[in-house]
Formats: C-alpha cells, sequence, structure tokens
C-alpha cells in the first residue's frame, strides 16, 4: 500500500497529537519541528482532519499561528 505525501504527513500529526493525550492542545509549529512536516503543508492536512473529526483547530491570537486538538 502507498500512502500520499499529505496521507503520511496526516498520520504523523495524528500520531504526535495522540501521544500529546487527548484534550492537550499543541501549536502548529511544535507538530511541524518534531515530526518534520512543512508547516503551511501542515495547516492543510490539518483543515482536513478536522473535517474527518479526528482534531480540532484553535485559531491563534494576534500572531494567527493555530493549534490542534486531538479528539478521538
Amino acid at each position: 500500500m502507498r500512502l500520499t505525501r499529505a496521507g503520511e504527513y496526516g498520520v504523523r500529526c495524528i500520531l504526535f497529537l495522540a501521544g500529546s493525550g487527548q484534550g492537550k492542545v499543541v501549536g502548529r509549529v511544535e507538530i511541524a519541528k518534531a515530526m518534520d512536516i512543512p508547516e503551511q503543508f501542515l495547516g492543510k492536512i490539518a483543515q482536513q482532519l478536522a473535517r474527518s473529526g479526528f482534531i480540532e483547530i484553535i485559531r491563534g491570537g494576534t500572531r494567527r499561528i493555530s493549534s490542534f486538538v486531538f479528539t478521538r
């Protein structure tokens, strides 16, 4: 079975969030650095994961940096 790059990054994101614990808010920059995912690409992948109900996106304040929460 072959995964697309987006699919692989999505799995990495979910694994990181699951390891952080359910309900813990984790910043996009932290996930991107820890899992070697381009930050802008992570934002697009996170939108798909949120639509599927795997994560919740919390919009940032003045710096407009998003954070994510594992929901399942």
